[in-house]
């Protein structure tokens, strides 16, 4: 029997996020488009004979309940029946407070893979309820690649997937934001009793994007990405962090083809036309700001294990 598995649990980007309204249980609707990207986490799951046990090469990383692949492994044992033990090793790459999705990531990995190891034969839909309960990220990661999401972000709509494009990711030394704080920077009505069920409900404008998305196969989906690419945090975290914003406007400066701030920040990604271009740009902007970059490609999957024993 498989009893340990390694995986690459990959990191996201926003190619658009706009903040709708304020729910009455303090958290906010939206509405975003995701994609999963090269840069990723380095996970070994292992069955063990009792206890749950996580250890991670970041000492800033919890190893204790309050991490989510811990919970994950607590909820998938659980609805699987499964009364043995999980150990986690996780070599941490997605670096935290960035707005890529690294502990959501790390999560839905756990839930797939172990999933996988224990043959609970759990489907996509019953891993993804039980990912809506550990974060609003989380269910998309249990495919990734590219999809519209809204409500909280936990309603997906998977999108056929587009040909591979390059991006550059670019962190800011020493600066991470909180999911938290940047939320509470931005003002946004209460929302109404009426929630979006389905993407039909939703905004012309995600609508939109899902159209271009849709009817388009070329490296990155529309002749200008500058125009269609858009963030409503940024506003709010670029007046806190201008450093975040100095980051963005020197990547279109340097010909980056359209350039965001992922979810709530702190990193900005910068579009190449090619491979080369994108490291260009990552070697232009790491002569001029104090900053971690990075060149990644999409890809298609939320996670992929790489070997199994």
């Amino acid at each position: 029997m498989t009893t340990r598995a390694v995986i690459k649990s990959f990191a996201k980007v926003n190619l658009f996020l706009d903040v709708v309204c304020k729910r009455p249980d303090g958290y906010h609707n939206i509405e975003t488009i995701f994609q999963t990207v090269s840069l990723a986490d380095i996970m070994e799951i292992e069955l063990t004979s009792a206890g749950i046990e996580i250890s991670c090469n970041n000492p800033e990383i919890p190893t204790d309940e309050n991490n989510l692949a811990y919970k994950a492994a607590f909820r998938l044992s659980e609805a699987a029946g499964y009364t043995g033990g999980v150990r986690i090793r996780i070599e941490k790459s997605i670096p935290a407070g960035a707005g890529l999705g690294g502990g959501s990531s790390n999560a839905a990995a756990t839930l797939v893979w172990l999933n996988h190891l224990l043959r609970a034969g759990l489907s996509e839909n019953e891993l993804r309820a039980i990912a809506q309960t550990l974060g609003a990220d989380v269910p998309f990661f249990i495919s990734g690649g590219l999809a519209a999401a809204w409500q909280i972000g936990d309603k997906i709509q998977q999108l056929p997937p587009l040909e591979r494009h390059f991006l550059i990711l670019a962190v800011p030394k020493g600066i991470t934001v909180s999911t938290r704080e940047a939320y509470s920077m931005v003002s946004v009505p209460e929302c109404g009793d009426a929630m979006p069920n389905e993407l039909s409900e939703c905004s012309d404008r995600l609508r939109a994007w899902v159209a271009a998305l849709t009817a388009q196969r070329a490296p990155f989906p529309v002749g200008n990405a500058a125009v269609m690419l858009h963030n409503s945090l940024e506003k709010p975290v670029f007046s806190r962090y201008p450093e975040i914003a100095n980051l963005k406007t020197l990547l279109l400066r340097e010909g980056a083809q359209g350039a965001l701030m992922s979810g709530s920040g702190s990193a900005v990604f910068g579009l190449g036309e090619s491979l080369a271009h994108a490291r260009n740009l990552g070697c232009s902007l790491k002569e001029s700001v104090p900053c971690d970059c990075s060149v990644h490609n999409s890809v298609n999957r939320g996670s992929v294990m790489e070997t199994e024993t």
